[in-house]
């Protein structure tokens, strides 16, 4: 089983972390995969080159065995849609169940996605959700979601199923530490990230 967390981890902090190591205690997959996206296609970007954030992901999961970098996004040169990478995981993993993670947040607007029909028939998502965020799934995703994974383990698909997980993500954003990040003192900061924030200026 492969379990995929994407982002533009800009920078990538403890609420991505403990998303990661909640659904590997879950799903007990082969690997927890982080992929950031080079070019995202509905977010502005802080000027954060893709090295630095890369350097930042290594330092953040260096101890942990499952956890590994994915740069199939970032040594794309087109705009990053979540399909291209699923069907590329897809046909590298064609026996294995592939999960990839999503907040509430991305499930409530899933129908907006691009082409998030063929994003489904080639991965299961898990979502999280927010302290305070709602479930309010458009009525055309709602047919997929299965429910709650905890009640699911034992026979997961390969693909095209949504479940909820009962853990929730930590109440903290990319770009709300960024533009807090003196103020929060680096609290929600792996201690390499954040140092190496300090030695390279990053976000001043």
């Amino acid at each position: 089983m492969i379990v995929i967390l994407g982002g533009t981890f800009d920078p990538i902090h403890s609420g991505h972390l403990a998303l990661a190591k909640q659904a590997n205690q879950l799903l007990k997959p082969d690997k927890v995969l982080f992929m950031p996206c080079k070019q995202p296609v509905h977010k502005a970007t802080s000027g954060i080159t893709s090295a630095h954030r890369i350097n930042m992901i290594n330092l953040a999961i260096q101890n942990d065995a499952n956890f590994a970098i994915e740069l199939r996004e970032i040594n794309r040169d087109t705009p990053s849609y979540a399909l291209e990478s699923l069907i590329s995981f897809r046909q590298q993993y064609p026996t294995e169940p592939i999960f990839f993670l999503i907040g509430m947040d991305s499930l409530n607007t899933l129908h907006t996605w691009f082409k998030w029909q063929e994003c489904l028939a080639n991965s299961n998502f898990l979502v999280f959700q927010r302290p305070g965020e709602t479930f309010q799934p458009d009525p055309q995703v709602a047919p997929y979601i299965q429910g709650n994974i905890n009640d699911s383990l034992e026979q997961l698909p390969l693909a095209g199923h949504i479940y909820l997980a009962q853990h929730q993500q930590v109440a903290i954003s990319s770009s709300e530490l960024r533009s807090n990040l003196m103020q929060l003192k680096n609290d929600f900061l792996p201690e390499a990230v954040s140092d190496y924030i300090k030695q390279h200026r990053l976000y001043q």
